[in-house]
């Protein structure tokens, strides 16, 4: 019983360039977001635009969809006090680096880095060595297929 996505919220956002020429096909069912292919040129415009923004998550299993290229899971536990497990999924190899930051994207540690993986769930555990303050801190999956970015509470 994996019901992975309750509704999600339509939030408002700015984007400071808007395409003068495109085309728009839907990239996904019903329930999810359109993207804009075979993009022409980009005009330095003002526009507003509507941005998907997920409410919940049921369930304890996240199943991946075909044409999504990765998913960064949260981490567990959050918060945490010494040591949290984060764990990523692709969907075909790829190089991929996987770092954490702090509130002012200082790189505090690099998890894997440029490593050749094959598609599958990957799990890494970061446990700082060195003495951290308690606050927010940020974990960002990058590949070819994109970069994810996700934040994580330590509290000592």
């Amino acid at each position: 019983m994996s019901r992975f996505i309750a509704p999600m919220l339509l939030l408002p956002a700015i984007v400071l360039a808007t395409v003068a020429t495109h085309s728009m096909e839907e990239c996904s069912d019903e329930s999810g977001p359109v993207c804009i292919r075979n993009i022409s040129r980009l005009t330095d415009n003002i526009a507003p635009v509507m941005m998907p923004r997920l409410n919940s998550v049921e369930g304890d299993t996240i199943r991946i969809t075909p044409g999504q290229p990765l998913f960064l899971e949260p981490n567990v536990p959050n918060p945490f006090q010494e040591r949290t497990t984060i764990g990523y999924t692709l969907d075909r190899e790829t190089r991929v680096t996987l770092r954490v930051f702090d509130a002012f994207y200082n790189e505090i540690a690099t998890l894997v880095d440029d490593e050749f993986q094959v598609e599958g769930h990957y799990e890494k555990v970061f446990d700082p060595e060195r003495q951290l303050a308690s606050g927010m801190y940020f974990y960002s999956l990058t590949t070819s297929a994109g970069i994810e970015t996700r934040r994580m509470l330590l509290c000592r």
